[in-house]
C-alpha cells in the first residue's frame, strides 16, 4: 500500500502534496473502473451461469440456517421440547411443530425481537388471507365446535355399532348404595335375587364409594365361581350413584368387536366413566352433551331409540349425527315424550331384532312402520310405574311388578312368550318414590375380548 506524503513548511505555512502519490491514486482508480467494467460485461454475456451461482449461494445460506437451528434443538431436546403451540408475539415457540423446540437463548432473542416490531407488523392484516385463516383455525379451535374434524374422523374409525341388551352379556354392574346407606327394601331384595340368579359366566361388578372390603363381604355369599365378583371403587356422590344406567358409560362395539365405552355429560356431576373404562381396559369416548343412558335403546342392526325430552331439545346441536358417530346408530328414532321422566326404557322394550313391546298405543304405528312386530303390554298404575323397565340377561328377564295380579300376570306371560325365563320383583316404592326401576339401577356389558382388570379389588 502506497502512502500519501504531506509536507508542512512552517516558514510559509504551505501544505505540499507529493505529486507521485496523486499519480498512483489515479492509476489505481482507473484499474478499479476497468475491473468493474470487465465484470459487468461478463455478467451480461453469461446470464445462465450468473443465475445458477446466485441460487446456489441462496440455497447454501438457507441450509446453513437450518443446520444451525437443528444443532440448537438437539442440544436442548431434554428441556425445551414443545408442541402444538399457537403463534403470537408473546409466544415465540408458537410456530413449532410437535417435537420441535428452541433453546432458552433463542426464545429470549425472538421474544425481544418480535415485541419490538411495530403494530402494523405484528397485527393480522386488514384483509385476512386464506393461509392466515387456516393457521388461526388450526392453532386456536373454536369453542363453539365441541368436536374437531380430526376427532370426528377418529370416533368414526373406532365405533362399529351399538350393543343390544338382548345380546350375550358378560357383566352386570350396579351400586352397593342400598346396602350401606339405609333400608332401601325393595331394591336390596332385587339385587340379592338377581345376583343369586345370574346366568353362568356373567361377572358381577359392584361399585362403591365406601370400604371395598365390606362390599366384597356383603356380595361374595351371593355368587360362586361361575359368577366372579368384582368391586370397583368410585368417588363419593350424595345420591346419584344408585342410578347406574344413567351415570355409567354406555357400551358399544368397536370396529374389531372390542368393547368401547361412551361418556356423556351427566348433569348430576357424577362421572365414574374413566374408572369403568380402566376396569375393562376399554377405549373411552367422551362427548360434551348432557345425556343419560336410560334414554337409549338399540337392536343389533344399529336401530336406536330415544325419547325427545326437554333435556334433548334444549341442546339444539345435539343432533342425530352425534348418535351415529359415538353410539354407532345407523338410524335414530326420536319418540315423543308422553309419560314418566322421559326415558325410552320407560316406554318400550326391545326383545330382539324383530320384536318390541310397549304400553303406548301412539308408538305402535311408528314401530310397525320400522318393521317390528309390536306387542302391547298392560299399563301399570302410577305415573312412573311400568312393566318395561326390566333387564334382560342372556335369556333371563328381571321384570318389575306392582301387586296387581291380572296385569302382573299378563306382563309376565308376555315376556315368557318370547322364550325368556322371567323373574318378577315388586317395584312399587322404587317406581313411585324414586321414579325408576330395575333397568335404571343396573347396566349390562357385553362379553368382550378386552382383558379387564380382575386382580384383587379393582
Amino acid at each position: 500500500m502506497q502512502e500519501t506524503h504531506v509536507n508542512f513548511i512552517p516558514t510559509t505555512n504551505q501544505v505540499v502534496i507529493n505529486q507521485a502519490t496523486i499519480n498512483a491514486d489515479a492509476q489505481r482508480n482507473n484499474g478499479h473502473q476497468s475491473l468493474h467494467s470487465r465484470f459487468a460485461n461478463w455478467v451480461v454475456s453469461h446470464p445462465k451461469i450468473t443465475l445458477a451461482s446466485a441460487l446456489g449461494l441462496a440455497a447454501a445460506g438457507v441450509g446453513a440456517y437450518f443446520l444451525a437451528r437443528e444443532l440448537t434443538l438437539s442440544g436442548n431436546a431434554g428441556s425445551s421440547v414443545m408442541a402444538n403451540r399457537n403463534i403470537s408475539p408473546t409466544n415465540p415457540t408458537s410456530s413449532l411443530l410437535p417435537s420441535q423446540g428452541l433453546s432458552p437463548t433463542a426464545i429470549e432473542f425472538i421474544t425481544e425481537s418480535v415485541s419490538e416490531l411495530p403494530t402494523s407488523v405484528t397485527a393480522p392484516p386488514l384483509t385476512t388471507p386464506d393461509w392466515y385463516k387456516a393457521l388461526m383455525s388450526t392453532a386456536q379451535p373454536s369453542s363453539e365446535t365441541p368436536v374437531s374434524a380430526s376427532e370426528k374422523k377418529t370416533v368414526e374409525s373406532i365405533v362399529k355399532r351399538p350393543y343390544a341388551e338382548f345380546e350375550q352379556a358378560g357383566y352386570l354392574a350396579f351400586s352397593d348404595t342400598d346396602f350401606r346407606d339405609g333400608p332401601y327394601g325393595e331394591s336390596t331384595k332385587i339385587k340379592i335375587k338377581i345376583a343369586q340368579n345370574l346366568p353362568r359366566d356373567v361377572h358381577l361388578i359392584v361399585y362403591t364409594s365406601g370400604n371395598p372390603e365390606h362390599t366384597r363381604q356383603s356380595f361374595q355369599p351371593m355368587v360362586d365361581d361361575r359368577n366372579p365378583l368384582h368391586v370397583l371403587k368410585v368417588k363419593r356422590s350424595p345420591d346419584t350413584r344408585y342410578w347406574a344406567r344413567d351415570g355409567l358409560p354406555v357400551p358399544v362395539f368397536g370396529k374389531n368387536d372390542s368393547l368401547v365405552l361412551v361418556d356423556s355429560k351427566y348433569h348430576h356431576s357424577w362421572e365414574p366413566d374413566q374408572a369403568v373404562a380402566n376396569f375393562f381396559n376399554a377405549t373411552l369416548l367422551s362427548h360434551p352433551y348432557e345425556f343419560e343412558g336410560g334414554n337409549l335403546l338399540a337392536d343389533s342392526k344399529g336401530n336406536c331409540f330415544t325419547v325427545n325430552n326437554y333435556d334433548m331439545r334444549k341442546q339444539s346441536d345435539f343432533n342425530d349425527d352425534i348418535f351415529k358417530k359415538y353410539y354407532g346408530c345407523k338410524r335414530l328414532t326420536r319418540l315423543k315424550h308422553k309419560t314418566g321422566i322421559g326415558h325410552v326404557d320407560e316406554v318400550i322394550k326391545i326383545i330382539d331384532d324383530k320384536n318390541i313391546i310397549t304400553d303406548r298405543r301412539g308408538y305402535r304405528s311408528i314401530l310397525r312402520r320400522l318393521g317390528y312386530n309390536v306387542t302391547m303390554i298392560p299399563r301399570a298404575k302410577g305415573k312412573y310405574a311400568n312393566y318395561l323397565n326390566s333387564v334382560i340377561i342372556n335369556g333371563n328377564a328381571f321384570v318389575p311388578v306392582y301387586g296387581h295380579k291380572k296385569n302382573d300376570k299378563r306382563a309376565m306371560d308376555i315376556y315368557r312368550s318370547f322364550g325368556l325365563k322371567a323373574y318378577e320383583f315388586r317395584s312399587n316404592n322404587i317406581s313411585s318414590i324414586w321414579e325408576g326401576s330395575i333397568h335404571c339401577s343396573m347396566v349390562t356389558y357385553p362379553k368382550i375380548n378386552n382383558k379387564p382388570e380382575t386382580s384383587g379389588i379393582s
